[in-house]
């Protein structure tokens, strides 16, 4: 499911009804909580990718892109390579 939401953009509603198709019981509040909350492991997981790979690449690449958002400026930075890559969401640029 967060594979599906995060990376393919299903929706939550289509993810949902799929898993009512599938006689799964879950409400709308559960699914939205489970794709939410509680991801502490994915986020360490993250932070150590970039650690290791600023660690380990010979030379990086850094932009970053910036858009408004409920009228803040926000911007996502992209640290990289061709080994590995990571994104992030602050509100300042980096570069």
């Amino acid at each position: 499911m967060l594979h599906q939401h995060h990376a393919c953009g299903v929706t939550e509603q289509q993810l949902l009804e799929s898993l009512w198709d599938r006689g799964v019981s879950i409400s709308a509040g559960e699914l939205s909580n489970l794709l939410t909350l509680n991801h502490d492991d994915f986020h360490a997981e993250k932070d150590d990718l970039l650690t290791t790979g600023l660690f380990h690449c010979p030379y990086l690449q850094v932009y970053d892109t910036g858009a408004r958002h409920q009228g803040q400026n926000g911007y996502c930075p992209f640290i990289g390579s061709p080994e590995f890559a990571s994104f992030g969401i602050t509100v300042f640029k980096i570069i």
